[in-house]
């Protein structure tokens, strides 16, 4: 799933699809209304906070006042359609972030283990592994290469995900929880 357009001319931007994803979630969930407080939840600056927030206004998702940032109608329909929600964030025993999202109704668009894994490392994770439901049964993406901190912290999350058919849970690893979370976000909207 793609957000913004590439910026074939010009600057690179300094954010990502997964930027803008938290920075409209946050929005509707209400838990910031201002660029500081949104610059705070994504770890961007309040510079990049306001060119996403630009963009938003211009794609008529958000409006803006001197009392903060609302969503607009449709602001809420953009983010309820997006099947991607936030699982548990947690330190490992090494001390890195584990970050982890659950995208549902893709789990069948999940075959290669090791694709996965290194699209994660792309996106900026140190470690990357899924779990996703096949057939009633929780499966383990990949099964390989996962120290053990790593994997009693996947274990863990998997647990408590309440993951159902066709659920897919993507858990990312980083020593900067920002850097972990839009690493499992870059990689469900791959898979949307």
């Amino acid at each position: 799933m793609k957000i913004m357009e590439e910026n074939r001319f010009g600057p690179v931007r300094g954010f990502t699809d997964a930027h803008i994803y938290w920075t409209m979630y946050n929005l509707y969930e209400g838990y910031a209304h201002s660029r500081k407080g949104l610059a705070a939840l994504t770890g961007l600056t309040e510079g990049r906070i306001k060119s996403i927030l630009n963009m938003l206004k211009e794609k008529e998702m958000i409006t803006t006042t001197i009392k903060g940032i609302t969503v607009t109608d449709r602001g809420q329909e953009f983010i309820e359609g997006i099947p991607i929600r936030p699982a548990d964030t947690h330190r490992d025993g090494n001390g890195d972030f584990v970050a982890g999202v659950t995208v549902s109704g893709v789990s069948s668009k999940v075959s290669d283990g090791a694709d996965v894994r290194d699209d994660g490392i792309r996106a900026g994770a140190d470690k990357c592994a899924l779990a996703l439901i096949r057939n009633g049964a929780a499966v383990l993406i990949p099964p390989w290469d996962l120290c053990d901190d790593f994997l009693y912290t996947v274990s863990e999350m998997v647990s408590r995900a309440e993951l159902v058919s066709d659920d897919v849970l993507i858990m990312c690893s980083s020593g900067n929880v920002h850097i972990a979370l839009n690493s499992a976000t870059a990689l469900a909207m791959n898979l949307i």
